[in-house]
């Protein structure tokens, strides 16, 4: 059997025209947000769950796990709601970054959650304590080693490994770190993609052992971060006016996922290169991506989750979920949505 994906509009978010969404790791909820009014939807009944808005711009979204959000203004506010409490919605703190370009969140098994948030030369971790509920900035840096300017930082990824979370910033041009930040963070590694390819944009696998990088060009990367050597190009012809394609792993990092400006989502087999699908959005250039995360769904968390929600059987726990954001020549941002389905060889 093979896994294909299906799906289309995503009808009650019609009236919001979101810039910015992030599906919760389970896939029951879809978390969006257009200038100062951010929503959460129910996937599988497509019905919205709360509604909110803020003095700030949202521009950027985390979940630290299924049940809590974590937003964050374009003047560095960060708040975080809680669907456990109906929607409720509490300050956090202010960030330095303005006008973020890049957020993630994670939450331990001890009660620890971790924040990074990238700016355009700074990268930022905070860390709650699950005891007083208070948040430190425990690590604060702004440049790239041996570089004598500072180097934007175009992502940061959150990776979970038993008690550990590793965090891995990705540096304009330049290349990757990777830290421990369960804690106290420490940089346990670095690799640099200077001289080997201009470095837009990246993702990492859920594993954390692969990192694909963007060129801006006609392709992507695949670089083992834990080696040196690149594994494989993947060419993605015509997307060479889009240097900020939306990208991400899939399938347990056994696909590689992007969006382009002809309203293309387009899927790769990363063992080979071999494009599976191409997800059609009528011709909408697509400006944001996010995946569920099925594997989350035999857990503990989820199965509590389901309890306090009445979901019953749904969602389905292995089916993979895809939600985009396309743009279309009028200006106006439309929500997709997208569902793994089991298909004959």
């Amino acid at each position: 059997m093979v896994r294909k994906y299906e799906g289309g509009l995503f009808t009650p978010a019609l009236d919001l025209s979101a810039r910015t969404i992030r599906l919760d790791p389970s896939g029951v909820f879809l978390a969006a947000a257009k200038d100062r009014v951010m929503k959460i939807y129910q996937v599988v009944e497509e019905k919205e769950v709360a509604s909110l808005e803020f003095f700030h711009s949202v521009c950027l979204l985390a979940w630290s796990d299924p049940l809590r959000v974590i937003c964050a203004s374009n003047e560095g506010y960060v708040y975080v709601i809680d669907l456990a409490e109906r929607g409720a919605r509490v300050f956090l703190f202010q960030s330095q970054q303005c006008s973020p370009s890049g957020i993630d969140a994670l939450r331990l098994a001890s009660g620890h959650t971790v924040l990074a948030i990238a700016g355009s030369f700074t990268l930022e971790v905070f860390i709650q304590d699950p005891t007083s509920n208070l948040w430190r900035l425990a690590l604060k840096v702004s440049e790239f080693p041996n570089d004598s300017d500072p180097t934007p930082v175009v992502g940061v990824h959150l990776i979970k490994k038993e008690n550990t979370i590793l965090m891995y910033s990705v540096y304009l041009d330049r290349g990757v770190r990777v830290w421990n930040v369960s804690h106290e963070p420490t940089m346990i590694s670095e690799q640099s993609f200077i001289n080997k390819i201009d470095c837009k944009k990246a993702c990492v696998t859920p594993d954390g052992k692969i990192i694909a990088v963007f060129d801006g060009l006609d392709g992507f990367e695949l670089f083992s971060v834990q080696g040196n050597g690149e594994s494989l190009h993947i060419s993605m012809a015509g997307s060479g006016r889009s240097p900020l394609v939306p990208m991400t792993f899939i399938h347990a990092g056994c696909l590689l996922a992007a969006g382009n400006v002809d309203g293309e989502l387009r899927i790769w087999d990363v063992g080979d290169g071999t494009r599976l699908q191409n997800l059609r959005h009528d011709g909408e250039a697509i400006q944001d991506l996010t995946v569920s995360l099925p594997s989350f769904t035999t857990g503990l968390a989820f199965t509590k989750l389901k309890s306090a929600l009445s979901l019953g059987d749904t969602p389905d726990g292995d089916r993979f979920t895809i939600a985009t954001v396309a743009k279309s020549d009028h200006l106006e941002s439309k929500i997709w949505v997208w569902r793994g389905v089991e298909v004959g060889e």
